[in-house]
């Protein structure tokens, strides 16, 4: 999901807008979930110019599947920390193609 923009930016500037969302989170009234913490911080990062990527990952501990979203710079979390976010495997970034299967495929 790369967005126009320069890459990353000046790295100070990212740190400074992840702060501010995550501020922001601390203080809204409700409880945003990962989703909604990071779509916000996209929004902020691409509304300043620095092109970030949404990921969201699943990991299945214990028979339960877990989601998790978080944005990347320059291919590094933003908001997250990198052990944490170690044990989610990354699904498909939706600005990639998805490859087509034929039924013979799919049986093989």
């Amino acid at each position: 999901m790369s967005h126009e923009g320069r890459p990353g930016g000046d790295l100070t500037r990212v740190d400074r807008l992840a702060r501010i969302s995550r501020a922001v989170a601390r203080r809204w009234p409700l409880n945003a979930l990962c989703l909604q913490r990071s779509l916000a911080l996209l929004w902020l990062l691409r509304r300043n110019g620095i092109s970030a990527e949404l990921r969201i990952g699943v990991q299945k501990p214990e028979g339960k599947l877990l989601a998790h979203a978080w944005v990347e710079v320059e291919g590094k979390p933003v908001n997250d920390s990198p052990p944490f976010l170690d044990h989610f495997l990354v699904l498909q970034d939706a600005s990639e193609p998805v490859p087509v299967l034929r039924e013979a495929e799919l049986i093989s």
